[in-house]
């Protein structure tokens, strides 16, 4: 599966999946993220990270 292919599937911006998957995306609106839940069939849990910040 490819980013593209995920983006065509989902209507998600090719630009934002990259962003969320080399982690320089700031945020991550709700729609995006239960549009990626519902494709992947998963809960955000599964999909996300914490990680603090470093000081």
């Amino acid at each position: 599966m490819t980013l593209r292919q995920v983006a065509r599937e989902t209507g998600i911006a090719l630009s934002t999946l990259t962003g969320l998957t080399t982690n320089r995306a700031q945020g991550i609106q709700f729609e995006t993220l239960s549009t990626l839940c519902s494709y992947f069939n998963c809960l955000p849990s599964d999909i996300l990270r914490y990680t603090p910040d470093e000081e």
